[in-house]
């Protein structure tokens, strides 16, 4: 029987296609096991911070999606250390623009230097009390250690992250995040909260079109130094605009320098002219109507 089967070609030829064809099939089915398995290792990775929930410095719970729609500092602080003053100038920044989608959100370590021994509720009497912060505090974490934060773990892998390794090496290093939680860029300590470096980012225009309706402020109101007209600015709108605009100019260190509120813009109207009275220079205007909102930088010659 065997001696038979050997014998003829055709079985032969059926047992080898076979043997062949199982081949194949369990190295297809290999390579879809490690296509799933690299699948779910990038979905179990985080491109935005707004997936993390972590614990305040007051002990409550708050998801990091509140703060869609807002480019984030982050930034590990100490209580003891030769850079403690910063909260000074993060106060400051948080102060001149909060009210532009713009957050603060600080997380005290021990880890460098042992400078920060504060229990929660001891380091938010001291920052309140030493510094009038009013910005986010979280509770404290551990960056160095074994058991990294996972909101740092994310910030410092690039893996995490999608954009760039970077290693926290002492208090009062910064990350910045856009409106949409993605990594933006790693400032060492050395950076001072009110540095052009953040403030320019803070100013430069929304990167997210879709955040309320500010995408229509940036497609139908322009805002321009009009030719021959030194110190003046000219707001004009591409359509009526029956809801007042408010038009706020900031200084690149974040000062407000000078608010127009008009009624409204006719159709068809020619323009506004602000006279804004100030010297040549870079400057951020926000400009608002209703729920809409847009930033932009204006250059004055």
């Amino acid at each position: 029987m065997i001696a038979s089967f050997k014998s003829n070609p055709i079985i032969l030829h059926w047992l080898r296609y076979s043997f062949y064809y199982f081949s194949v099939m369990t190295i297809q089915l290999k390579l879809t096991l490690a296509m799933m398995m690299l699948a779910l290792v990038s979905f179990s990775q985080a491109p935005s911070i707004h997936t993390f929930t972590v614990k305040t410095v007051k002990g409550g719970v708050i998801s990091l999606s509140k703060f869609y729609g807002k480019k984030v500092l982050i930034v590990n602080t100490a209580s003891f250390c030769g850079y403690t003053p910063q909260f000074a100038g993060l106060e400051l920044l948080y102060k001149n623009f909060k009210q532009y989608d713009f957050e603060i959100i600080g997380f005290p370590c021990n880890d460098f230097g042992a400078q920060e021994p504060y229990s929660d509720s001891t380091i938010s009497v001291f920052c309140s009390s030493n510094y009038g912060v009013t910005f986010p505090m979280m509770s404290k974490i551990s960056i160095a250690a074994s058991d990294t934060s996972p909101v740092y773990k994310w910030l410092q892998r690039a893996n995490l992250n999608g954009k760039q390794n970077a290693t926290v090496n002492w208090n009062f290093n910064k990350f910045l995040i856009n409106e949409s939680g993605e990594w933006v860029r790693y400032l060492p300590s050395t950076v001072d909260p009110t540095d052009t470096a953040i403030v320019n980012w803070i100013a430069k225009p929304s990167s997210l079109t879709g955040i309320g309706k500010s995408s229509y402020l940036k497609d139908h109101v322009e805002l321009f130094q009009p030719a021959g007209l030194e110190g003046k600015l000219l707001l004009r709108a591409s359509g009526a605009m029956a809801l007042p605009i408010q038009i706020s100019i900031f200084g690149m260190d974040g000062k407000l320098i000078h608010t127009f509120s008009i009624a409204q813009i006719q159709s068809g109207n020619e323009g506004v002219i602000l006279d804004c009275g100030f010297g040549k220079g870079l400057y951020a205007a926000s400009v608002t109507s209703g729920e809409m909102r847009d930033t932009r930088r204006i250059l004055i010659e």
